[in-house]
């Protein structure tokens, strides 16, 4: 058997959870165990919950400073998980 290069295999996955219905969710979960990554670990430290509701991203904070740093990123915070998605998945930041 001929071995398989990761970027066939990340296609046919990619394909497959597409056509099972599955991308959306298989996305969601990949930006909230990357959340740390995409936007730091203090600022994911604060955080208390996000989620994924109407092509917007809901977060909620236990740090009002952490708040008004972030309402103030709002559409770069947009721009960042889009890009981290690999797609247009999020319009809107709402941070609660």
């Amino acid at each position: 058997m001929k071995r398989q290069e990761p970027n066939q295999l990340k296609g046919v996955f990619e394909l497959l959870m597409k056509q099972r219905g599955l991308w959306p969710k298989y996305t969601e979960a990949k930006i909230k165990n990357e959340w740390p990554v995409i936007v730091g670990k203090t600022i994911a430290k604060a955080t208390t919950r996000l989620e994924f509701r109407d092509r917007k991203l809901f977060i909620s904070l236990n740090s009002s400073i952490i708040r008004n740093e972030l309402l103030m990123l709002r559409t770069q915070l947009v721009d960042v998980v889009n890009a981290k998605a690999g797609g247009n998945i999020i319009d809107d930041v709402v941070i609660m």
